[in-house]
Formats: C-alpha cells, structure tokens, sequence
C-alpha cells in the first residue's frame, strides 16, 4: 500500500483519452512475465468492449471499472483503491483516495498535467511521455496493448507500478534519464507484436490471446 501511495505522489495523471485507434478486437496480452520468478507473472483480463478489466499478480487482483463514456471510475487492489473525477472536457481534476482524501490536479494543456509540483506528459497515444524524471521515445511499431481499447495507463500504474516499463501501445525506442540513455531491446513475433523486451537489466515476456 506504501508503495502505491507514494506512486500517486510521484506520477501524477494521465490524459483521459478515448482513443479508438485500433478496432480492440485484435490480440492484446493475457500474461507478462516482467522476471524469472512466479511472484513476477502478471495476468490480465478484458471486459466484452476489449478494455481492460484485471491485472493479477503476487496472489492478488486489481480490478478496474468504467463509467458510460468509458473512462476508468474506479480501481482497486486489496484494501486500496482510488476513484477519478473529470470535468467535462473528459480531463481529469482530482483522485479520492480509499480513505476520502481528495488529490487535486491541474491540467495544463493536451496530455499535460501537473500533481504535486510535478509535470507528467503522455503522447497522444495515452502511453507516458515522462514519469519521475524519465523520458520515453517510441516507435510507429506496435506496442503489447495496441489493441487494448480506453487503456488508461495511470491507473494501471496505481495497480502495478512496474507497469511503467512493459506496458505501452505504441513500442518503446528507450528511456531518457538526463544524458543517460537506456535502450530497449525488442523481440517481434507474429502479427508485428513484441515478444519480449529488455532494458534495465528488466525482461519482459509477452503472451497473446
């Protein structure tokens, strides 16, 4: 819980956006290994509109809900969870946290907001741009969630903060830390979809359904 808390401290929000690139329909990952052990598995879930529904990993699931303009309304995990308020230009303006606590947070322009004293950025695809103190880069190329549909990468990070380095929907080039560059390196499979990627010393291995 420490951890997920300090999370939302650190990585403040994401872009809410409905993006329908990309029918849904298609392959999108059932399980990760971000690791060697069984307690570095993750398994996923996804509802009848192909967004997605469940995360599963260390014997326990995070499990996330929509509201009718398919935005994330709610996502829990154990004894934690968090809500979102939007305005109406689907933008968010604060999270609550399981105890009440309401999180303001100013959004100042497209795909970039600020939490905390922190700005965080995300591309136009939804996948982040930034997050505490790192940049990404991307490809045009297919990421493992090209065809996952509303995924709202932030609340997906509140569930799994390793999340921030397998999951994207776009394919990730690297991560920049000042003058330091880590690349990634990606193995492709069928149908243009990474099989595997490795940076940090971190692999991740991906299986379709």
């Amino acid at each position: 819980m420490k951890k997920l808390i300090l999370l939302v401290l650190t990585l403040a929000m994401l872009s809410c956006s409905d993006d329908d690139s990309n029918s849904g329909s298609g392959l999108k990952p059932s399980r990760i290994a971000v690791g060697n052990l069984p307690e570095d598995v993750r398994t996923f879930t996804y509802d009848n509109k192909n967004r997605l529904e469940t995360v599963t990993f260390a014997g326990t699931t995070g499990t996330f809900t929509y509201d009718n303009q398919n935005r994330v309304e709610r996502v829990s995990r154990g004894d934690v969870s968090f809500t979102f308020q939007y305005n109406d230009q689907d933008k968010y303006v604060s999270f609550t946290t399981q105890g009440g606590e309401v999180n303001p947070i100013m959004h100042l322009g497209e795909n970039n907001y600020t939490y905390n004293g922190q700005n965080l950025n995300f591309t136009t695809d939804g996948d982040w741009l930034s997050f505490s103190g790192s940049g990404l880069t991307y490809s045009d190329d297919k990421g493992p969630f090209a065809n996952a549909r509303h995924l709202n990468f932030f609340a997906l990070a509140l569930m799994d903060e390793a999340s921030v380095y397998y999951a994207s929907k776009k394919r990730r080039i690297a991560i920049v830390n000042g003058d330091n560059v880590e690349d990634y390196t990606t193995v492709e499979g069928d149908n243009g979809f990474p099989v595997s990627t490795f940076v940090y010393d971190i692999m991740s291995t991906y299986t379709y359904e």
